[in-house]
């Protein structure tokens, strides 16, 4: 889909605003531009500049391509005062204001939630932030290693073994913060379906995160800390090398009988270390390291085939190229490529997440220069004729490419 294109998905005829930088914002906007909203970016010349290369000196670097896409480019100075007069009146018409500013910092350019709900009462406000207005940690650079490191991601990423600690090497905090956004926007669109007005939305890095976080790692050792296990659950997570590759499961969801006949081992059935569901868990290590050793005795084709005959979950690990391969990825068609996305040139992306029967989403594979639409936008959406556009270029306020 084109961007400022009229798009077929559920909302079509939404218009969103961005004012937000890095994945958490930006990744939001994606995901609204994919299901058909218009989604106008408001950047400003040297921070974009900044973001725009900061990977290669020429072209789009993937990471700003996969959270760009599908958005027309507006450049406003919303340091002048003319060009917070411009991006006023722009989020005067839309529908969706999104931002991801630190505290403070949109006010700081006229968009605090009550000047701009006295223009437009219908907006939907979203407001990303790291710990929200107010405590010790809000004016802090908060990044989702930071979160992670907070809320206890790191620690549950110990090695069992080495007692090692690390971050999960994605930017899941990040990640799964744009996806709540993204929910709240649809969630505050609808009420206002039901009332006609808007609201404000606000979303943290650290409650996100924690909710995401909450239901698998977390609520064992505190919402049911009364009933813990001998074990960390997570533990129980391995890889495990085949003769000619690797596979991972989680063996501990599957009666333990399934498992011990799919690795062609019956005479663990009579082991009482495991025999019994509770001397299991006590067992779990050593159940484990027997695993190990079972698995490297078949090819990866071949435990697939028997852990599927005694519907024992398992994957096969696949290389990140070896997954564009993967026969069900292929069969899904869940990634698409575009033999041509200026100025990227040829681009690979998944396919948008939800699959709408009546109102089908739209990959979105346009990636605009920085200020490419900025005549464009502001000419169709506030009525500036050529000589006021050029004017505001002139005193700073607006830029474009030449």
């Amino acid at each position: 889909m084109s961007a400022g294109r009229p798009g077929t998905g559920p909302l079509a005829g939404i218009v969103v605003v961005e004012v937000a930088d890095i994945i958490t914002g930006p990744l939001c906007g994606v995901l609204l531009a994919e299901m058909g909203a218009e989604v106008i970016k408001v950047e400003t010349y040297g921070s974009s500049v900044y973001r725009r290369h900061v990977v290669y000196r020429d072209g789009i670097p993937p990471l700003f391509y996969n959270t760009n896409r599908g958005k027309q480019s507006v450049c406003i100075d919303a340091k002048t005062p003319e060009g917070r007069a411009v991006l006023g009146d722009l989020v005067a018409g839309a529908d969706v204001l999104l931002t991801n500013l630190r505290p403070g910092k949109p006010d700081a350019i006229g968009l605090s939630y009550e000047a701009v709900r006295a223009r437009n009462p219908r907006l939907v406000y979203t407001h990303i932030t790291g710990f929200g207005d107010d405590g010790p940690y809000a004016q802090l650079p908060t990044w989702d290693f930071v979160i992670q490191g907070v809320l206890g991601m790191v620690d549950y990423q110990t090695d069992p073994v080495s007692g090692a600690m690390d971050v999960n090497r994605q930017v899941i905090v990040d990640k799964s913060t744009a996806y709540t956004a993204c929910q709240a926007v649809l969630g505050a669109l609808f009420a206002r379906e039901r009332t006609g007005e808007g609201q404000l939305v606000q979303v943290t890095m650290a409650e996100a995160g924690l909710a995401f976080f909450w239901c698998d790692a977390l609520s064992a050792k505190h919402a049911l800390a009364e009933r813990t296990l001998p074990f960390d659950v997570k533990d129980a997570y391995r890889v495990y090398a085949t003769a000619d590759g690797h596979v991972v499961t989680m063996p501990t969801v599957t009666p333990f009988e399934r498992v011990a006949l799919a690795l062609d081992r019956p005479e663990w059935l009579i082991d009482e270390r495991f025999n019994d569901p509770a001397r299991f868990l006590v067992n779990m290590p050593e159940a484990l390291a027997m695993y190990a050793t079972a698995f490297a005795a078949f090819t990866t084709d071949e435990v697939m085939a028997r852990f599927a005959e005694h519907d024992v979950p398992l994957g096969r690990v696949n290389t990140r190229d070896q997954m564009l391969r993967d026969p069900q990825i292929l069969h899904m068609g869940a990634v698409i490529e575009r033999d041509h996305v200026a100025p990227v040139g040829p681009a690979r992306q998944p396919v948008p997440p939800w699959r709408f029967a009546a109102t089908p989403a739209e990959p979105t594979d346009r990636i605009a220069l920085l200020g490419q639409d900025t005549r464009e936008v502001l000419a169709a959406r506030l009525g500036l004729d050529d000589a006021e556009l050029d004017r505001l270029h002139a005193a700073g306020a607006l830029d474009w490419p030449d």
